[in-house]
């Protein structure tokens, strides 16, 4: 157990496997998950309910307002740091509210950005301070995009 505030990768898979059963089950399961998370990321340790926040304003946000759609998580190693990326189809993203949702994500109180996301910001801001990133846009194929850059620290095995 890594204490109360951080949680290994895999702890936090299984939340949103969980999570989106759940819920794709609501939607009669409108929702396609993918994950892409390398097996030597598994033990990388997290702020705890990163994760699940994050598919859930992809859910409300991107593919429950166009009756369903593709969900996807990548995690991987960028040099030292995990990146994490959440995309979904769907619903997309106006430039004028990721504009507005972009400064809130760098601690700039905006009125009417997903609060959400800028709840799970100021989290990783109070732990990991300036070594965070977190920003939104659109890739090439105009999904949404929630992508994340903390330093990346891997647990140590226990020893038997």
């Amino acid at each position: 157990m890594l204490g109360s505030r951080l949680a290994l990768l895999s702890e936090e898979e299984e939340q949103i496997l969980a999570y989106v059963g759940f819920v794709g089950a609501m939607k009669e399961n409108r929702i396609r998950l993918s994950i892409h998370m390398p097996e030597e990321l598994k033990n990388a340790q997290i702020l705890r309910f990163t994760l699940q926040p994050l598919l859930e304003n992809a859910v409300e946000h991107g593919v429950a307002p166009s009756g369903g759609g593709a969900i996807t998580l990548i995690c991987e190693q960028a040099e030292d740091e995990l990146r994490i990326r959440v995309l979904n189809t769907g619903k997309g993203i106006t430039a004028e509210d990721r504009t507005r949702l972009n400064a809130s994500l760098r601690g700039n109180n905006q009125e009417g950005a997903h609060l959400g996301l800028a709840n799970i910001a100021n989290r990783l801001r109070l732990i990991y301070g300036e070594d965070m990133r977190f920003v939104v846009y659109s890739d090439a194929e105009n999904r949404t995009v929630a992508e994340i850059d903390l330093p990346l620290t891997i647990a140590k095995e226990d020893a038997p």
